[in-house]
């Protein structure tokens, strides 16, 4: 009997993450989408010059990553939810 109120507290605080990390899915998300028309925007208003170009670039890769991680954390915990309900 306690090892299923175990379960059940572990699958409340599993819940509470999948929150959290659904939150930091859409700002992560949303960061990224504004990244791109960001540097779509000043690649079309401005000089391009190769520095600028890498610069922008390597910001949109750093952000894209960290959008897939989140992304990657969040599927994680959506499956361990899964996994412990069907225990």
């Amino acid at each position: 009997m306690e090892n299923v109120n175990h379960l059940d507290r572990y699958l409340a605080l599993l819940e509470i993450r999948r929150k959290a990390y659904h939150r930091n899915v859409i700002i992560v998300g949303s960061l990224f989408a504004l990244t791109i028309l960001l540097t779509s925007g000043i690649l079309l208003f401005t000089e391009w010059n190769e520095r600028s170009i890498w610069l922008m670039g390597i910001l949109d890769l750093l952000i894209a990553l960290g959008f897939f991680t989140t992304w990657v954390r969040h599927e994680v915990i959506v499956s361990s939810i899964e996994l412990l309900r069907n225990l």
